[in-house]
């Protein structure tokens, strides 16, 4: 596998491991807020001093995210064009 396939590849599982990580923490989020008596809950940033590190993969994760939805676009017009030429 060439370099540039191990890097796309890498980017697409990066990607949809940020897309399910922030989902599951939104749903998780939700569901103790809701299930609390008063419907909030407390969400501490730098409780364990790692709030530059989720800041760095939080812009890594949005570049990577924003990258394969545009080639995911991309490729889509492609194919589009390719069937209709042929």
């Amino acid at each position: 596998m060439a370099l540039k396939q191990k890097i796309e590849y890498f980017m697409q599982w990066f990607s949809w491991s940020i897309v399910m990580a922030s989902f599951v923490t939104i749903f998780m989020t939700f569901a103790v807020a809701y299930t609390s008596p008063d419907k909030s809950v407390m969400i501490h940033i730098n409780r364990y001093g790692e709030a530059n590190l989720e800041l760095f993969l939080l812009c890594f994760g949005a570049v990577s995210v924003i990258y394969m939805i545009c080639k995911g676009m991309k490729d889509e017009k492609n194919k589009k064009t390719a069937d209709e030429r042929a």
